[in-house]
């Protein structure tokens, strides 16, 4: 059975920041060009933020989560954040959305809405989301709902680039319009039957 949307309460910026940047002030990333880093040094970076994703399972939001793996604490990057978000909860059941790493290591996603049933809603979400080469994703929004065990179990899987790369380009793909399609018949929507969409990240 398909869970039912539920939508969390809109949050400040500012609060998320307060909530989810702990380490602020910290060491710096020793890898700002992720080419000359080692994997060990990569995999040290991410260690702490995978294991203060865990710590907070059970008060995540998708929003929370990724401004805790990013680290990031800007008030314009956390409302860019909430504002995406909130569009991929609007989406007509059934709706899924699925992130994960490409080949490069940097975060990917893609989405799905307006299907007839959540099972082709989630395989075309995974699908738009690895739609680029060497691509693997997870699903972790069902219908307006976060999955937080699937997000952190995704995350696990980052560690080819550091953390300040992947955020970098996590935002910059952000802020740039989603590839969208018509992939099949949808759901019923107001009267008349509407069309099964699909959507992916900009690819580099």
């Amino acid at each position: 059975a398909t869970p039912n949307s539920t939508t969390a309460p809109a949050q400040h910026p500012q609060k998320i920041a307060i909530a989810t940047s702990p380490m602020q002030g910290g060491p710096v990333s020793p890898a700002s060009n992720p080419t000359h880093a080692t994997a060990s040094t990569l995999a040290s970076e991410w260690a702490p933020r995978l294991a203060l994703l865990e710590k907070n399972l059970g008060q995540l939001t998708f929003s929370k989560a990724i401004a805790i793996l990013l680290d990031i604490s800007s008030g314009s990057d956390l409302s860019l954040i909430l504002t995406h978000e909130s569009e991929v909860k609007r989406k007509t059941w059934h709706s899924f959305y699925a992130i994960g790493t490409d080949s490069k290591g940097n975060l990917v996603w893609g989405g799905a809405y307006q299907f007839r049933s959540s099972t082709e809603a989630a395989q075309t979400a995974r699908d738009q989301c690895a739609s680029g080469p060497g691509a693997s994703c997870k699903v972790v929004m069902a219908n307006g709902e976060f999955l937080e065990k699937d997000f952190v179990d995704m995350a696990k899987r980052l560690g080819g680039q550091s953390v300040t790369a992947v955020r970098q380009s996590f935002l910059q793909r952000l802020g740039k319009p989603a590839a969208e399609s018509i992939v099949g018949i949808g759901g019923p929507s107001n009267s008349y039957l509407s069309h099964a969409m699909g959507y992916s990240s900009p690819r580099d």
